[in-house]
């Protein structure tokens, strides 16, 4: 899991990327590290599609950091790396429990993705913002 800092970096650094109209596509806790120096690491850029027949291919990318609209699209957007912020503070700052809910219950993942969908105009540093002083006040 990330301390609250390293959240902070990981969402800036999502928004720099935005900025340039890119994204990741799988932000999860494999793919990113920090140095001894506490900077932060991205690895694995690619999208794997797998073939599964002839002429159909599926997405492979981390579940519980997949935002179901787009889970349902087999694509990666914006969206997924989004969500895979708020999910990467969940986890990190709750249960570990919660990574298995956010990869195999359509029903939490859905809730995340409406909690996401009705903040207008944020940046991810805002919505990490928003989630730990969400769960700070559950506590």
């Amino acid at each position: 899991s990330f301390t609250a800092p390293q959240l902070y970096k990981i969402a800036e650094a999502a928004d720099r990327i935005f900025d340039l109209n890119l994204f990741h596509g799988d932000l999860c806790f494999s793919n990113i590290s920090f140095d001894n120096e506490n900077n932060l690491l991205l690895f694995d850029w690619e999208v794997i599609l797998e073939r599964v027949k002839k002429n159909k291919f599926s997405l492979r990318t981390t579940t519980y950091c997949l935002h179901p609209e787009d889970k349902k699209l087999q694509k990666v957007s914006r969206l997924t790396d989004i969500f895979g912020i708020a999910a990467l503070t969940i986890i990190s700052f709750n249960e570990p429990v919660w990574r298995r809910h956010l990869s195999y219950d359509k029903d939490s993942r859905q809730k995340l993705a409406d909690y996401i969908d009705s903040i207008p105009n944020f940046s991810n540093v805002e919505l990490v913002d928003r989630i730990l002083h969400k769960m700070q006040r559950r506590m």
